[in-house]
Parts: C-alpha cells; structure tokens; sequence
C-alpha cells in the first residue's frame, strides 16, 4: 500500500514538473519571438564573400539557421557559375539575386543594387562598392570589408584607421 502511494505520488510530480517545464518552454518561446527580430541580411560577392569565404560560409549559414534570410545580390549576371561558385565557399542563402546588363543600365549600375535591397527590406548589407553603399537607404546597416595591407604592423594599422 505504501509503495502504490508511493508510486502515485512520483507520478504526480513528474506530470507537474513537465507541465511546468511545457509553460515555461513556451513562455520562453513566445519571449524569444518577441524579442528576437526576423532580419534580412544581404551580401555582395565580389570582394567581399570572395575577401573571405570561410567568415562568410560560418556567417550564412548561421543566420539562416537561426531563422532569418539571407540574400546574394550580385552584378554577375551568369547564375548558374554564381551558384556554383557559392557552393564551393559553402555560402548558404535564402535567395540569389544576379544582375542583367538592363536592369543596370535602367535602374543605373549603382543603384540597381540600392534598388534590390530596398525590394527586399534588407536590414544589414555587406559591400565593398562606396559607390553602391551611397545608395541604399539610410536605415539599412551596410559593412564594408576592409583588408589590411600587410607591410603594415598592427600599431601602424590602428594609427591608420584613427584617422579615418
């Protein structure tokens, strides 16, 4: 009789503990949606994911795990060796968009970019182009790679970059 009690007991609090485990999980959830924004992330290749396909390979496929969207704007205009060559990096995306010689020349080189990112309601844009990145919408935040030269030492390079 006292194990059958017992046992009851045991069972009873196992139910509580995944019940308060199940409203916790979901209060947490619901938390993390509230807090955590959807973002569109965009990305040029050409000096920038080629400057360093590794950081950009770990970067893609990190956002796009962590649910958001992650698009390739290009001017190449050959998609298929885009695809191609995307998959050898190991970039991963959510949508690749290549250029053609008319949409350039309509929208106007630098722009088309601009153009593009503001369809998507793109939130951070990696770019090397300045003349590109003077285009796109002001709230959008845009990073440019930068490399270092080599015949400079670390000291001299921050010396370099103050001044900027």
């Amino acid at each position: 009789m006292l194990k059958k009690k017992l046992r009851n007991y045991l069972q009873h609090q196992e139910t509580a503990l995944k019940d308060t485990k199940s409203i916790v999980n979901q209060h947490d959830t619901k938390a993390r949606r509230r807090s955590t924004r959807y973002m569109v992330v965009a990305f040029d290749i050409d000096d920038t994911i080629s400057r360093h396909p590794q950081f950009f390979s770990f970067l893609t496929r990190a956002l796009i795990a962590a649910g958001h969207e992650v698009l390739i704007i290009t001017f190449r205009q050959e998609r298929l060796d885009t695809e191609s060559d995307l998959l050898d990096w190991g970039i991963a995306w959510t949508r690749l968009i290549t250029s053609t010689l008319e949409a350039c020349m309509a929208e106007g080189v630098d722009e088309w970019k601009a153009s593009e990112c503001r369809k998507a309601g793109v939130d951070v844009f990696f770019e090397d182009d300045l003349d590109v990145l003077k285009h796109i919408d002001p709230k959008t935040v845009c990073l440019q790679p930068y490399l270092r030269p080599d015949n400079l030492s670390p000291e001299q390079f921050v010396a370099i970059s103050n001044l900027l």
